[in-house]
């Protein structure tokens, strides 16, 4: 459940939580504030999400604190992803998307940032079965 405005860009170095949301821990950047300035909180809120009531920069007014990743795969060349934002640990609103592995793109193109780049962080690392 990673938080609803974070823009993963890579994977971090180091120690990785067990159960890492987007099956990884990610560096990147804040969509309300830019840069992250430390290691501690882009893992405990940026990677795991329901900063709303630790993290300075979160909106106030926010219509969702999480967003949530499960997948599967569609053969070997693509993966459907299914994602969930959720408000107060209840979820709001759900799709799906589908990942070209060799392409490297989600159809469709999410119009939120945030959803997309997690979505493709979180794809891209799902196994091939």
């Amino acid at each position: 459940m990673a938080c609803p405005y974070f823009l993963p860009d890579r994977p971090l170095e180091g120690p990785r939580p067990a159960r890492a949301p987007l099956s990884d821990v990610f560096g990147g950047t804040c969509g309300i504030a830019g840069p992250v300035p430390e290691r501690s909180i882009l893992v405990d809120f940026c990677n795991f999400g329901y900063a709303s009531s630790h993290c300075e920069r979160f909106p106030a007014a926010a219509n969702c604190d999480a967003l949530r990743f499960s997948a599967r795969n569609l053969g070997a060349d693509n993966v459907e992803v299914t994602y969930v934002r959720e408000k107060d640990w209840t979820p709001i609103e759900s799709g799906k998307l589908i990942y070209a592995r060799a392409a490297q793109t989600l159809t469709p193109v999410p119009a939120d940032a945030a959803l997309a780049r997690q979505s493709l962080a979180f794809a891209a690392r799902f196994p091939i079965s």
